[in-house]
């Protein structure tokens, strides 16, 4: 007898609780194993300080100085004299990320200017002794900004087979002051994905950006280019001739706008030439015209086979046991907030973090507070240096009468084109300004073309290039702004000048009065004598 035949939407009901079946207990495992805001004074205690050198600097509870919400913005801040730093936290339980993802994530700021350091955390074993913990402590991972004189990179070493393997991909961080989010994600399916205030700032291969695997295939050795392939594109085209005019102006002239020194005797300096500048109509090193190469071969390919070498490891993706959070940083200006840390298997628990505690409302408050606060430090420097013109104006009115003051326009003049060119630098820094806001209006664009593949999250060349764009065009704001707190710091230098000028020729004005004086007593003296 055969069996009875069953309905195909029953079949059907049955494989969809069979895969919601499945799918519940990867659901319900999703976990927080690290968790910090720093808004207690107990937050402090639960990073144990290193006692492994007597040097090390101290942490401290500390908004910073630019924050919209002290309460809120409160994290650890690393504190000299030291500049070493080291401290551990342990978590709530164990982590394995075995068949599940590895979400890491942290906000970080340094507002006081350009360091030489890192600002970065790591991720270390269950067995660490806390109260020796050093930089020789064995870790798993290490993640965030580290800049330098020749590194602006974000760092992201993973421990496998007892080595370290870095990201060969260069992401630079964030370098505006402003406080920003960190996040490292690592996923069984050999992808990792690296994101800034959670938009998407480099992905790939675990295998080939950390070089955890030798490749799966590789050039075949046996082959090479055939020595008659061509493979350059234009060459230089035979009828093209340089123009007999071609070189009769020289690359520097005299510089015409420039004024003989006030000073200069010619007695004494010799002949006054003028400083020479950029002739404007020099043409440079003449070159030919090109042409297509009519004997072009095209890109040569070199053939491909499988790495005899490779083996494939499914579970490079898997750290060793994680049981402790590890801050170990050196900065040559300490300064840095480190705050809202967080350790998850889900990156849905890591984006509710960030929008709560951080998100765009948190870096706009930030942003217009420093920019209030840098614009007064403008306008009172402005200010300062106007009050240093009249000043100066009035000082040598009085000293040296009315003839004098063409003597010293020239000096005058000189303040007043540093003034300008103080002006000039804030207009550069809004129209720098404009560029980035540019940018960013591109990168949000070309983000919206992100695309999944194979399991693992694959984005548009594009899109990761405008990300990269969008924060060098922010970056590029910032050094306007340097260059402009860098003038404003020269008219803090030239009023010091002034007031030591101010004050030898008060002193020098003394003195002769001092000595007529002198010299009227000393007639009045002779006067009596005769008598």
């Amino acid at each position: 007898m055969s069996p009875p035949k069953r309905s195909a939407r029953f079949v059907l009901s049955i494989a969809l609780f069979a895969l919601l079946a499945s799918l519940l207990p990867a659901l319900a495992s999703s976990k927080v194993y690290f968790r910090e805001t720093f808004s207690t004074p107990e937050s402090l205690g639960r990073f144990v300080q290193s006692k492994a050198r007597d040097d090390y600097g101290t942490l401290r509870l500390s908004p910073g100085e630019i924050f919209a919400d002290a309460a809120n913005a409160q994290g650890l801040q690393t504190h000299g004299p030291g500049t070493q730093f080291m401290a551990t936290a342990k978590l709530d339980e164990v982590f394995s990320n075995r068949d599940r993802p590895l979400v890491f994530q942290y906000q970080v700021k340094h507002e006081i200017g350009p360091i030489c350091g890192g600002t970065y955390l790591k991720l270390l074993g269950p067995d660490v002794d806390q109260e020796t913990a050093s930089s020789d402590t064995d870790f798993h991972l290490m993640f965030g900004p580290d800049v330098c004189t020749n590194v602006n990179r974000i760092q992201a070493l993973i421990k496998y087979r007892g080595k370290n393997h870095s990201l060969r991909v260069v992401i630079p961080p964030m370098n505006d002051g402003l406080s920003h989010t960190y996040t490292f994600i690592i996923r069984p399916n050999l992808t990792y994905q690296i994101l800034v205030d959670h938009q998407i700032a480099g992905s790939g291969s675990l295998a080939a950006h950390f070089d955890l695997m030798p490749p799966s295939r590789i050039p075949d050795p046996s082959v090479r280019r055939p020595d008659d392939w061509d493979s350059v594109a234009f060459i230089p085209d035979p009828n093209s001739r340089k123009p007999a005019d071609w070189d009769d102006e020289p690359e520097f002239i005299p510089d015409p706008d420039a004024v003989k020194p006030f000073d200069w005797v010619d007695e004494h300096d010799g002949d006054w030439d003028p400083p020479m500048t950029l002739n404007h109509n020099y043409r440079g090193e003449w070159v030919p015209e090109t042409m297509p190469n009519p004997n072009y071969s095209g890109v040569w390919v070199h053939p491909m086979i499988p790495n005899p070498e490779y083996v494939h490891d499914p579970d490079a993706y898997v750290l060793p046991d994680i049981g402790h959070i590890g801050l170990d940083v050196m900065q040559t200006r300490p300064g840095a907030v480190f705050d809202n840390i967080m350790l998850t298997d889900d990156l849905d628990e890591a984006r509710a973090f960030f929008e709560e505690t951080a998100g765009e409302e948190r870096l706009q408050a930030e942003r217009e507070v420093r920019d209030v606060r840098d614009s007064a430090a403008a306008e009172r420097a402005r200010l300062e240096l106007e009050e240093i013109l009249r000043t100066e104006k009035a000082f040598d009115q009085a000293v040296y009468g009315s003839q004098e003051i063409d003597v010293h326009s020239t000096q005058l003049d000189s303040w007043r084109d540093l003034l300008s060119m103080n002006d000039r630098a804030s207009r550069s820094a809004r129209m720098v300004a404009e560029i980035a806001l540019q940018s960013i209006n591109v990168a949000q664009t070309l983000r919206q073309r992100e695309f999944t593949q194979g399991g693992g999250v694959v984005i548009a060349d594009e899109a990761s290039e405008a990300a990269i764009a969008t924060r060098n065009a922010i970056q590029a704001v910032g050094r306007a702004r340097h260059a402009y707190a860098s003038w404003l710091s020269r008219n803090a230098k030239a009023k010091a000048q002034m007031e030591e000028r101010a004050k030898a020729m008060e002193e020098a004005a003394k003195a002769e009065e001092a000595a007529k004086a002198a010299a009227k007593a000393e007639k009045a003296d002779a006067g009596r004598d005769e008598l």
